[in-house]
């Protein structure tokens, strides 16, 4: 019975395993754009003002918020909290690589010279 339940499509339409799939793909979306956010920076030497431990606690707050809403959405698709924690980890990936892109570019009064 139990494995007859994985199969069957939840209230959303999604069946468990897609959703699963989605979930932790997410996941390691968002992962990926957080890492690469921080090796360009790493490799251009921007420098953002906060130290190690700011970025080490941060790291730890998105890793957690990112594995709790995929468990989560994984196990309850229907349940817009683990949607909403995986979406907030992916956007947070995404303000990463940006705000790493974005120091990288030469700044107006640079380009004049």
């Amino acid at each position: 019975m139990a494995s007859s339940e994985a199969h069957e499509p939840s209230r959303s339409g999604v069946g468990r395993r897609r959703a699963a799939r989605l979930a932790w793909s997410c996941v390691a979306l968002s992962f990926l754009l957080a890492v690469s956010g921080q090796l360009i920076s790493l490799s251009v030497g921007a420098d953002f003002g906060h130290s190690e431990v700011y970025d080490l606690a941060w790291f730890v707050i998105i890793t957690t918020l990112a594995i709790v809403g995929a468990l989560v959405a994984a196990r309850q698709p229907h349940n817009p909290i683990g949607w909403i924690m995986v979406a907030l980890t992916v956007f947070a990936g995404f303000v990463s690589l940006a705000a790493t892109s974005t120091a990288t570019l030469p700044r107006r009064a640079d380009r004049k010279r």
